[in-house]
């Protein structure tokens, strides 16, 4: 059995690395809808900042993501409907999954005589009813920051693609162009051609 102080210690390091963890996912999350909203200006034709105002007036993801489809509809019939409707089917597992982040409570379960296991016994829990049974725990959070990025990389490539498509062109000879990417059903993962490899470690 561990030394109180020694497990002291490590469930203080464990939660500040859950921690950190937890932020970097909501960060990168407001990063997708950054770009998100870039998307809504290059389809309206509004300058910047009031395609800013206008998108983050939306009451919800659902309401945002219709109206930037009909936008893109009116501008491009439906040469892009495989793509973005796969975006909007895939941004609402992952809008579900934000607010689990967000909104849960991080708690520390009891060991029960075992030795801390930082993987293991820090979580979110559901809130405010910390009895409904849903968990979420590190490595979950770590898997949402990963598909954030993806999303949020689409996003950007995807709104320079509509202010400029000859960039989608551009790029690493050894991958996919993103031009092909657009006009197909989101994949993922990525597989390894995929443009957005190309800047991974």
């Amino acid at each position: 059995m561990t030394d109180p102080q020694i497990e002291n210690a490590a469930r203080k390091e464990a939660d500040d690395v859950f921690s950190i963890a937890r932020s970097k996912a909501i960060n990168e999350y407001a990063r997708l809808e950054s770009h998100l909203a870039m998307i809504f200006a290059a389809i309206s034709g509004t300058d910047i900042q009031k395609a800013y105002a206008m998108f983050a007036s939306f009451a919800t993801n659902q309401v945002r993501m219709s109206t930037m489809k009909q936008l893109l509809n009116l501008t491009h019939g439906d040469k892009y409907n495989k793509f973005f409707d796969s975006l909007i089917e895939s941004l609402k597992g992952i809008s579900s999954t934000r607010n689990k982040i967000v909104h849960w409570i991080a708690v520390h379960s009891h060991t029960g005589g075992k030795d801390f296991n930082p993987e293991r016994d820090i979580l979110l829990t559901s809130h405010p009813d910390v009895f409904a049974g849903g968990e979420f725990y590190k490595h979950e959070i770590l898997d949402f920051t990963r598909r954030a990025d993806f999303f949020a990389v689409l996003a950007y490539r995807f709104a320079i693609h509509m202010k400029d498509p000859s960039l989608s062109s551009l790029g690493n000879p050894k991958m996919r162009p993103w031009h092909e990417i657009f006009l197909e059903q989101i994949s993922y993962p990525p597989p390894p051609n995929h443009p957005y490899q190309s800047n991974r470690p």
